[in-house]
């Protein structure tokens, strides 16, 4: 078996895990649904082995990359180091949500179901080389989502959460496909390798047409990754959704939609890099600027990490904007920096929440420092990596990325990504700051220690972002080798 195949029996391993947790959940008693969650966990554990396999085969080393379906799906290093991200996070998530969901009395198979089911989805963009199949790619992790969003069908706010994600990604999707349409009858293909040949030789309408469908995609593809003007939908989502779920698609979904822009853009489209740059970058400077003043006067945590998102968005589409080989590379350190800062983040989050209540509200978060010793030093350690402080991943991916953006000519928006990460200086040092108050709390009340499978999946989270921080050769390294250019 080639390492191209092992990568791909990575995806096939995922949507064959779906398949087995839909039929374990008729057999399963419905007080004991949480079984599934270790069935997930072992075919996610599956997927990682054949994974790091086709790494070790040469995947990720020499460049192999072979195209299976009709041409419709790629299994190349980007594939691979992306969908290795995706099944880490899931199965984080697994370690996390079980215990969320038994205290919110919402443990239900569909959880699990709907959670491997989005993950396929992001594991089949990543490694989707034809405009239709990203479209069915997005749609099987979109409608999980929504459906996830609003697993908290008792709460209005998760009811709401649910439904406005439906809608509006509902218009993001008609943007995309329309831009796909467009791009089709512009060159005659949905392949992007056929695209990405076809395009430079393109004139008058046809080349018109082309065009306006990649800003269209863009626009859509900028509704999934939560970046400004698109992001109306993200704080409302974020604040309502559980928060296990919050954790994996505040993620899986961005990191997603900014690999596929990469993979586009930068892969697909450089012919007409002169025009789509413009565009991308003012959507870039417009999220660093929009997330950091939103976020501001937030007094919700899951709120001011939606605005948060925002701007991270923006620093991630400077890579893209820097192109070339130092983008490309930097946006991939920096989209492995980001999965694991707020991961950890809302990680903290879950596990600091007591009985059926989210301790998101800012002020709650004081003395958890005292109260809770291990979360309160892991969310201060993924707030200050969030900030850029050294000598955290954080830091090290800004440098990245700003150094490319420098390096391309972009040093106006890489002025307006420094003055944004100043601002955000405050609204992540106030959260630090409040960790570490004295405690309004009487001794007496200490809280008990947290779930131990869910702390240990945060502290290994709050562990890389200091370890490939110190030592970020080592993600620099995978990156590498994993570019597309």
């Amino acid at each position: 078996m080639s390492a191209a195949d092992l990568g791909l029996l990575a995806l096939v391993i995922t949507g064959a895990t779906v398949m087995v947790l839909l039929a374990g959940d008729a057999f399963v008693p419905e007080d004991r649904k949480v079984m599934l969650a270790p069935v997930a966990g072992l075919g996610l554990l599956a997927a990682i082995v054949a994974g790091i396999a086709a790494a070790a085969s040469g995947i990720a080393s020499n460049g192999q990359s072979r195209l299976y379906f009709n041409d419709t799906v790629a299994v190349d290093s980007f594939a691979v180091f992306f969908q290795l991200l995706f099944l880490g996070l899931g199965l984080m998530v697994l370690m996390l949500a079980p215990s969320y969901l038994d205290r919110r009395g919402i443990q239900k198979g569909e959880f699990y179901i709907l959670l491997v089911s989005a993950l396929s989805g992001m594991m089949l963009l990543v490694a989707a080389t034809n405009l239709i199949t990203i479209f069915i790619a997005i749609e099987l992790l979109s409608i999980s989502l929504y459906i996830l969003s609003a697993f908290l069908r008792q709460q209005e706010t998760s009811q709401e959460a649910g439904l406005k994600y439906l809608l509006i990604g509902g218009f993001a999707s008609g943007f995309l496909l329309y831009g796909m349409a467009l791009v089709y009858g512009g060159v005659g293909s949905t392949s992007l390798p056929r695209i990405a040949a076809l395009l430079p030789r393109l004139t008058g309408e046809s080349r018109l047409f082309s065009l306006v469908g990649a800003a269209l995609i863009l626009v859509g593809l900028g509704f999934k990754a939560s970046a400004a003007p698109f992001h109306t939908w993200t704080p409302d989502v974020y604040q309502g959704a559980p928060l296990p779920v919050v954790a994996f698609m505040s993620v899986g979904t961005k990191v997603a939609a900014i690999a596929v822009i990469l993979r586009l853009f930068v892969g697909t489209f450089p012919a007409a890099y002169t025009r789509w740059s413009v565009l991308l970058g003012s959507v870039a400077a417009l999220s660093m600027i929009i997330g950091a003043v939103g976020a501001l006067r937030q007094t919700d945590l899951k709120r001011m990490l939606a605005y948060s998102s925002v701007a991270q968005a923006g620093y991630l589409l400077l890579a893209v904007v820097a192109a070339g080989r130092p983008g490309m590379v930097s946006g991939l350190f920096y989209l492995t920096a980001y999965g694991l800062m707020t991961f950890g983040a809302f990680g903290v989050l879950t596990l600091a929440g007591r009985g059926d209540r989210e301790a998101t509200a800012i002020e709650q978060l004081r003395g958890l420092g005292y109260r809770q010793p291990v979360l309160g030093a892991l969310l201060a350690i993924f707030m200050l990596s969030l900030a850029g402080v050294p000598p955290t991943v954080g830091f090290m991916g800004k440098l990245f990325v700003f150094q490319a953006a420098i390096g391309a000519g972009y040093v106006g928006l890489t002025i307006v990504a420094v003055v944004s990460s100043a601002i955000s200086l405050y609204y992540y040092l106030r959260v630090v700051a409040l960790i570490y108050a004295p405690s309004t709390e009487p001794i007496a009340e200490v809280e008990p220690s947290p779930e131990p499978w869910g702390t240990t999946a945060v502290a290994f989270a709050g562990a890389l972002t200091i370890l490939l921080g110190v030592f970020p050769g080592i993600l620099y390294g995978l990156a590498q080798n994993s570019s597309l250019l």
